[in-house]
Order: C-alpha cells, then sequence, then structure tokens
C-alpha cells in the first residue's frame, strides 16, 4: 500500500508558507506510522518580488534531500478586483481554487490521512473534508487569543445589533475585556465585506477535524481552557485544539566573525542586554515624519538601539524599499547616536539578532511570528501593532502574557507614534528600577524556559503533536473485522437517571438482537453532583449484577464550569470536558469498537468516534416530536421571538398546529440562554450522526416520524436516518422482600381501576399552596387516590425531599379521605403501581419515560406538565394520541409556576375515571395503545424491526429473541 500523504494548502506569504511546512516536518518526525508531505502551492497573485521568495524557499527545500515532502503547482487563476481588505481579497482568491484543490487531492495515487488548510482557506473544506472524505484542519499562525476571537465572532455578531464603538470592550473568553479598539482589522468594521469573511471563516472552524495553533499551551492556558469548555462558541461544537508551537524555522548561528551579518557583528560590541532592537516585519515601513519622531524618541531615551528602517514601497507593491537614511532621518541624528545606535535600511536577519546577548529589547509590529521569535529567546517587547490582527496581539501580550510594555498608538492617524510616547515605553522596557517594566522581563524569560520545554520530549507541544498524529493511527477502528467475536458498542449516557437507565436499556436490547455478536461498554461520566452521582451508582451496580455483557468504565472527573449563562451550557461545556477522556477510554478498548453511541445531550462527543472513524448514533430518551421541534429550530427562532407573547400556533410537521402555551419553556422567553444550545444539538443529530435512535415508535407518533425522514422537518436538507425502538422500558429484577411496598399492599385492599395515581417524577413536587388545591380536588372528587408528595428539595439540589405530611397538607384532610386515599411522602415504586389492577388513572407531568410506562400498561392520564418539554408532550398526548384528559393551569397573574386550581383537578379526575365522554374515548384510547406497544416491540413488530435494522448496520450476525421492554 502507497504511504499515506498529509496534503497542506497555505497562502502565499512567506509568514504562512514557511510556518506551515515546518509544522508539516514536525508531523513526519512524530508520525507513529510513515508519512509524506503534499504541500499545494497557489501561484502569488502580484508582486513577482514575493513570488520569486516562495520559489526560493521550495527550491532550497526540494535541494535538501527530504523526499518525503513534494510540491504541487496549482493552475493560475485570475484574482478578485472588488474587494475592500486583504482578507476578503484571500478568502475569495482561494475560494477559486477550489476546483483546483479538489482535482489534485483525487488525483493523488497515496491515501490522504488529512487536509490542512491556511487560516483563510476554510473555503476549501468543501473540496476536500465534503466532497472528497477527507478529514480537514485548519494550521492557524496566529494566537490562541485570535483563534477565540475568531470562534466567538459568529456569536458575536449576532449579539451586537451595531457597529463597535472604540469606546466599548469586547467579551472574548479567557481574556480580559478587549477593547474595540484592539479589534483585528476587518472586525472593527461591520459594514464591510472583510467583517463578513471573519465571521464565515470562524464559523466554519467548527466544522474542521481540528485546529492546529502554532502557540504554546503554558502561554496561553485561560483562552485555550476557554476555547476547550465551549465557551467560544456558543451553540456550536468547539473544534479540538492542537498548540503545538513555537514553530519557529531554527537556524544555527554563525560563528565565523567574519561572515557574521553586518548587524550581528555591530551587536556584539555592544554590552549584554543593553540594545533594543526595532523591526516592523515584511511589510512595516515608514515616512520621514514618523522616522523623525521614532529618531527623536531613541536619541532622547539614552538607550543604545538597532533600528531597521525601510522605506515606503513602491507604487503598486506593499513590499518595503530598502530606507534611503539621508531623507528618512532627521540632520545629525547619526552623528548624535554614533556607538549605541545603528540604523540598517535593508532586511536584517531576526532570529539572529534576538537570540544575541546584547539584545535587551524589542520594539516589534506585533506579528505573531517575530512575537513567537522573541519569547523563544526571552526577549521582552514594546508592541507597534501596524495592520491585520497586530493590534489585538498587542493587546494580548500586554494585558493577558504580561511580556510586553504598552506603547500608545494612533490607529486614527495610522497607526502614528509621538517622540516622547516611544521614549517613554524604552525607558520602561530597558530600565532596571521600574517594577512594572522587572515583572516583564521576568515573565519573557519564563516564556522562554517554556517555549523550549513545550518542543522537548514530554513537552505541551510534542504531547499535542503526538496527539494529532495518533489520531491518524487510531483510524483502523473504522476498519473493524466484522468477523471478530464481542465487538462493542460504546454508550456514553448522561447522569440523569431517567437519561442513563433508558440508554443502557435501549444497549441491552440491541445485545439481545445481535444473538451474541456483540458487547456493550458504557462510559460513566461522574454527575456534577454528589446526589445524583449516588443514584448513577445504583443503576451501575445493579446493571453490573446482571450478568449481561455490559462493561462500565467510569472516567475521571472533571471541574464543573462555574461562568455560564444557561443549564444546557453548563452541561455542554461539562460534557465537552470529558472529550479527552472519552477518546482515552475508546483508543484503550481491547475489543473492536462496532459503533458511538450518545445521549442527545452529549453531541459534543460525536467529534470523538469521527476522529476514530466509528460509526456515530445519538440516542434520543424522548418523543418524536420533540426532536422534530428541535429539527425545526434554525427556522423557528424568528417566529418565535415574534409570538412570544402574542401567543399563536407553531408549525412542526406531523402535529396539529402548537399553541405556543405548549412550548418547551426551555426554548421561550428572551431572556432564557438555552435555545441556541438546543438548536446546536439539533443541528448536529444531522451533520454528526449516522443515525439517531428513538424512544417512541411508529404506532405512537407515525405522523411524526413520517415528517422527519421524509424531510420536512429539515426542509433543503437530507433527512436523519431514525431507528425508532420504542418503547424502552426497564424493570427493576425481582427481588425477594418479606412483603411488597406498602403501596401496593395498599393497592390490593381497593377495587380494580377505582384509583387515580399521582405521581411527578424525580424532580417533581409542588409547594405548600399548590398542595392545598390537590387536596381539595381530590377530596371533592370522590375517587380513590394514591398520591405521591414529594418535599421541595434542600438548599443546592434539584432533587426533592421526603414530604413533611403534617406540615403540607390541609388539617384533617387524611383523617377525611382514610381507606380511600393514601398520601405516600417518598420515593414509589412507580411501575408497579401503574401495573396493578386497582389503577384506574394517572396524574402525571408527562416525562416521557413515565408517559411510556402509562401506556405500556393501559392506563389514562392527565396532564400535568412542570418543565422541560413536558407541555409539548402534553399537547401530544391529549390531541394526537388521545390517551390523556386536559389538565389546564393557570400562568396568569403573575405566578411563575403552572398552578392547578382544586375545581379544576376535580373535573379532570372525575373525567379521567370515566365521568366524561372525553375521559371514556382516552381510556379506550389507553387500552388500545397498551396492546400496540407490545405489539411494537414483538416478533415482527415495527420496533423489533427498527432495532434488527440498525443492529445489521453495526454487526451482520444481528438476529436474535423477542424482545421485552
Amino acid at each position: 500500500m502507497a504511504t499515506p500523504t498529509i496534503v497542506l494548502v497555505p497562502v502565499w506569504g512567506i509568514g504562512h508558507f514557511v510556518p506551515m511546512l515546518e509544522a508539516g516536518k514536525r508531523m513526519l518526525a512524530r508520525s507513529p506510522r510513515p508519512l509524506t508531505i503534499t504541500v499545494l502551492v497557489m501561484p502569488e497573485p502580484a508582486e513577482a518580488k514575493r513570488a520569486s521568495e516562495i520559489a526560493d524557499h521550495i527550491r532550497q527545500e526540494e535541494a535538501s534531500g527530504l523526499a518525503a515532502i513534494r510540491f504541487l503547482h496549482l493552475p493560475a487563476v485570475d484574482p478578485p478586483t472588488d474587494h475592500t481588505g486583504i482578507e476578503e481579497f484571500i478568502s475569495r482568491y482561494v475560494q477559486r481554487y477550489a476546483p483546483h484543490v479538489r482535482s489534485a487531492i483525487a488525483g493523488l495515487t497515496c491515501p490522504v490521512a488529512g487536509v490542512v488548510v491556511d487560516i483563510f482557506c476554510t473555503t476549501l473544506f468543501d473540496a476536500a473534508a465534503h466532497e472528497l472524505g477527507v478529514p480537514a484542519y485548519v494550521y492557524l499562525i496566529t494566537s490562541a487569543a485570535m483563534c477565540a476571537l475568531l470562534l466567538r465572532s459568529p456569536s458575536l455578531d449576532a449579539e451586537v445589533p451595531v457597529e463597535f464603538e472604540f469606546e466599548e470592550d469586547v467579551d472574548v473568553p479567557g481574556l480580559p475585556p478587549v477593547p474595540a479598539s484592539c479589534l483585528p482589522t476587518g472586525l472593527e468594521n461591520r459594514k464591510i465585506p472583510t467583517y463578513k469573511w471573519f465571521v464565515y471563516n470562524g464559523r466554519r472552524y467548527t466544522e474542521a477535524r481540528g485546529v492546529i495553533l502554532n502557540t504554546v499551551a503554558e502561554l496561553e492556558p485561560r483562552v485555550l481552557a476557554a476555547i476547550a469548555d465551549g465557551r467560544c462558541t456558543r451553540g456550536t461544537r468547539a473544534p479540538p485544539v492542537y498548540t503545538i508551537g513555537p514553530v519557529i524555522p531554527f537556524i544555527t548561528p554563525s560563528g565565523d566573525g567574519e561572515k557574521a551579518h553586518e548587524c550581528v557583528r555591530w551587536l556584539d560590541t555592544q554590552p549584554r542586554g543593553s540594545v533594543v532592537f526595532l523591526c516592523f516585519g515584511g511589510q512595516g515601513s515608514f515616512a520621514a515624519p514618523q522616522a523623525h519622531e521614532i529618531a527623536h524618541g531613541l536619541e532622547r531615551s539614552g538607550h543604545r538601539f538597532l533600528w531597521v528602517l525601510r522605506g515606503k514601497p513602491e507604487p503598486g507593491t506593499k513590499l518595503p524599499r530598502d530606507g534611503n537614511l539621508d531623507e528618512l532621518l532627521p540632520v545629525g541624528f547619526l552623528e548624535k547616536t554614533k556607538g549605541r545606535g545603528m540604523v540598517w535600511p535593508s532586511r536584517a536577519p531576526q532570529k539572529e539578532i534576538l537570540a544575541h546577548a546584547a539584545v535587551g529589547g524589542f520594539v516589534t509590529h506585533a506579528g505573531w511570528n517575530s512575537v513567537l521569535e522573541s519569547l523563544w529567546h526571552g526577549v521582552p517587547m514594546v508592541p507597534w501593532p501596524l495592520g491585520a490582527e497586530q493590534h489585538y496581539n498587542a493587546f494580548t501580550l500586554v494585558a493577558a502574557m504580561g511580556v510586553a510594555v504598552p506603547l500608545e498608538v494612533d490607529r486614527k492617524r495610522g497607526n502614528s507614534v509621538e517622540a516622547a510616547e516611544l521614549e517613554r515605553a524604552v525607558k520602561a522596557l530597558m530600565d532596571d528600577g521600574g517594577e512594572h517594566a522587572g515583572k516583564v522581563r521576568e515573565r519573557a524569560v519564563e516564556m522562554k524556559a517554556a517555549c523550549r520545554k513545550a518542543v522537548e520530549e514530554g513537552g505541551s507541544s510534542n504531547l499535542a503533536l503526538q496527539r494529532l498524529c495518533d489520531r491518524r493511527k487510531r483510524n483502523p477502528y473504522s476498519m473493524i473485522d466484522r468477523s471478530m467475536a464481542s465487538a462493542t458498542i460504546v454508550f456514553v449516557p448522561c447522569w440523569e437517571s431517567g437519561h442513563f437507565m433508558s440508554m443502557v436499556t435501549a444497549g441491552t436490547r440491541m445485545l439481545d438482537a445481535s444473538d451474541g455478536a456483540l458487547s456493550l461498554t458504557v462510559l460513566v461520566m461522574r454527575a456534577p453532583t454528589a446526589a445524583k452521582a449516588s443514584e448513577v451508582d445504583g443503576h451501575v451496580r445493579r446493571e453490573a449484577a446482571s450478568g449481561l455483557a455490559i462493561s462500565f468504565l467510569n472516567l475521571p472527573a472533571v471541574e464543573p464550569p462555574t461562568d455560564y449563562a444557561a443549564s444546557e451550557e453548563f452541561n455542554f461545556r461539562y460534557i465537552q470536558r470529558h472529550a479527552p477522556h472519552v477518546e482515552e477510554a475508546i483508543a484503550g478498548l481491547a475489543s473492536p469498537v462496532a459503533a458511538v453511541v450518545v445521549d442527545l445531550f452529549c453531541t459534543t462527543l460525536l467529534d470523538v468516534a469521527g476522529e476514530l472513524a466509528v460509526p456515530r448514533y445519538v440516542y434520543f430518551a424522548s418523543t418524536a416530536a420533540f426532536l422534530a421541534l428541535m429539527l425545526r429550530l434554525p427556522v423557528l427562532r424568528e417566529h418565535l421571538t415574534a409570538n412570544e407573547k402574542t401567543g399563536g400556533t407553531v408549525d412542526i410537521p406531523g402535529l396539529p398546529p402548537v399553541p405556543m402555551s405548549n412550548m418547551p419553556k426551555c426554548l421561550t422567553g428572551s431572556k432564557i440562554g438555552n435555545y441556541e444550545w438546543f438548536e446546536h444539538y439539533g443541528r448536529r443529530f444531522m451533520d454528526a450522526s449516522d443515525g439517531i435512535i428513538i424512544n417512541s415508535s411508529v404506532e405512537l407518533e407515525g405522523e411524526v416520524l413520517a415528517a422527519i425522514t421524509d424531510g420536512r422537518c429539515v426542509p433543503g436538507r437530507p433527512a436523519p436516518t431514525i431507528h425508532s425502538i420504542g418503547p424502552v422500558l426497564w424493570f427493576a429484577a425481582a427481588r425477594e422482600q418479606p412483603q411488597p411496598h406498602v403501596c401496593v399492599q395498599w393497592l390490593d385492599t381497593q377495587p380494580p381501576g377505582s384509583v387515580v395515581f399521582l405521581c411527578f417524577g424525580s424532580k417533581g413536587f409542588v409547594d405548600t399552596a399548590q398542595v392545598a388545591e390537590v387536596a381539595a380536588g381530590l377530596e371533592r372528587s370522590g375517587h380513590r387516590f394514591l398520591w405521591v408528595l414529594r418535599g421541595p428539595p434542600v438548599a443546592g439540589s434539584s432533587l426533592p425531599t421526603d414530604a413533611d405530611v403534617d406540615a403540607m397538607l390541609p388539617g384533617g384532610f387524611v383523617a377525611r379521605t382514610r381507606g380511600r386515599g393514601l398520601v405516600w411522602p417518598a420515593w414509589a415504586p412507580q411501575k408497579e403501581v401503574l401495573a396493578h389492577r386497582a389503577v384506574g388513572g394517572f396524574v402525571t407531568h408527562c416525562g416521557w419515560n413515565s408517559t411510556l410506562e402509562s401506556l405500556w400498561f393501559g392506563v389514562p392520564m392527565v396532564t400535568w406538565p412542570l418543565y422541560g418539554e413536558q407541555h409539548l408532550n402534553a399537547f401530544e398526548i391529549v390531541r394526537v394520541m388521545g390517551v390523556a384528559v386536559q389538565l389546564k393551569d393557570d400562568m396568569d397573574g403573575g405566578k411563575a409556576e403552572p398552578f392547578v386550581e382544586a375545581a379544576e383537578l376535580e373535573r379532570a379526575v372525575r373525567g379521567v375515571m370515566g365521568g366524561t365522554e372525553e375521559g371514556r374515548k382516552a381510556r379506550e384510547k389507553a387500552a388500545e395503545m397498551k396492546a400496540a406497544c407490545r405489539e411494537a416491540v414483538a416478533e415482527g413488530g415495527s420496533s423489533y424491526i427498527a432495532l434488527r435494522r440498525l443492529v445489521s448496520e453495526i454487526s451482520p450476525s444481528g438476529g436474535g429473541a423477542p424482545l421485552s421492554p
């Protein structure tokens, strides 16, 4: 088999081309298997001198004898002429190369392990990753702070309705508040196309298999943490980040004084650490007025200096000329500073100069390559930004990294600096007396050590590069030997009990359907609270003792985020922090991995499966109706916002028009930040999974499932593959007990079908005022009842406590209803209760697990939704399924929670127990649904067939015994 290759697609600037090529060489060195590099070379659109620079560099590389690197020159294309900025020009020019890039990659005779594109080349994702199925990465030659800003730009664009004003600060997670005056050129003006290209690129970075950064983890830890845990990409996947810097083409300084560069020879005559070096990059130049200000500032500072002074470019070019010192400098300046200063008018060997012992400070344009070179040699800086992202770099160098002394640059006047300001900054940087300058110098020395340690064996950048290369090494998971026994399916549930047990039970069904060809591996995240963690631990112990082919792997604990705006943001970021542990756990399995299945809230972990080229699925523990809504969210945002206060209905294909009052509360309310997260999940279901496994059936939600599969919920996009395998219910193993539960014993004394059961899930509780209404309604209804009454949670918990019945119930209620009613103050065995012949109705919070349990036993319901998607569930089971009596709650009068009056509960209870036509129809329909649910999972049923089809996708030997919920 031919040696795989990594395709690099740099832009033509030497500052982009060379670092990207150097990064490629590092990948070659760290790859665990043979690898080559293929560089696609785009011709420079203009300026023959710069094109000559690239050509010279390519010739040097080709002459080096490194056969593992080859260069393919792409055909020239016409550059765009109607552009407003360099970023727009580059993005559009690169976009025109997409057909040539696709053709070049498709024409390679060796396997392509990945494509790495430049910061401005994300338009090539479609040609490489999407059309050819090649993993695509972005290489950013700039800082993690810049990466964070670019990733943040799409959400920032949505949050800020008007152009940034220079006095405003911008929120970039991981950084101090960023003055808008420090934003990169192009991002500070939202009216120009260049701005839109920045936002476009930032959005597309989230599609990348990873972002490779030319930085050091120790240099920007807070920003990198903010990227990793999703704070920069709210509502969108955060791409994996690999910090492999500093990527610098290292040179060996000449040891021959006669052959050393003239600047280096001059430095040899200067005292150690005494010289401030001024150099402004490949495009930095000044006209005479600014050169005069610099000269006066340097002269007055009294410090030694080496100043690279370039002249303004020729018309039609951007490259500076050699400086005409007689024209640029004040008269007599060279004479007055002879001995302590040198002005060099041409290109200078910057790395050699920064490496020289005589250099003690660096006045720089703050280009990132120059910054890294300065830090590599431990030289503190004065940043003088001139364009691009340099103002932003300057801010981070001073405010976040602490390796530079600030310089006041007038951006509105061509980035000019007055002599007095330069004098102040140079003195502050070079004088030992100032405390701030001393800290800056110390920090620069620390960063020198950190940079060098990072690229050594075991250093952070070395390890990041190894992780990046290991991804390709692990890809054999995509080539599972399906003849092997006990390939495993990896399940990653979240910690909520209803989600966890539903998912594990779905996994056991897949085991049954595979006829022993599969095993199940469950990766267990530590719940963020002790109470929930204890609950999950109990489930794990019981399932582990079942004797089934299930392994539970506890993932290492992670720190939960503390700075979040909404509960879904917390969940997303907390789960995302587990991604490295999930990857490590999967990579460490001895069994071949047949598929990865994640909970609906764990879609960020789909990327781990994608990196390993393993089939990936979402397990959706809720209704098809809620899934349809989530898939529709991108097109519903404006409609929901407009109708939030005025009411109206929402169109969800497969359902009757849904009143706004039945929309999930997490998706309404202008101040609630969960909407974008649910929208993100809906997008990920389609973009990042191979299918959705849903806890429902065709018999229950046929119309909605049809609307999803035929594309009505996602117009213009491919419909997701749906596997409806429900109802998925779990039953505790029968245990020998001296006697049944108290609730069951009491039910044994009641007539068949006579008891209405009230239970509101693991989080359901009501306050004392509502308890009084429930008590009055039950008492007046005249019906028998079993009421599970829970008390409010303790501080810091969301789980109800055992109720103090004497304190919560009206005086005399228990005595008046003795014999026909039981109030139970703790957890109750809901499935056992619903299965009891005495139960004839169920007042429920409409959680989907509870709804399915009620339908499994044919018990009609009264809907009392409390939170989450329960209001939508209530609408569906009343209006579509017809198995419930609607309970009207009062959300008016300033009440924060739904409030049910006694008379309304009395009416609904009488109805569901057969006292009204609505109730009688609900009872008939519930009995029909009981039969339909059981038929669906029996051999030949719709869910049985769907499950077999799913297992066949994963394991060809899928067959198996009849299934039970």
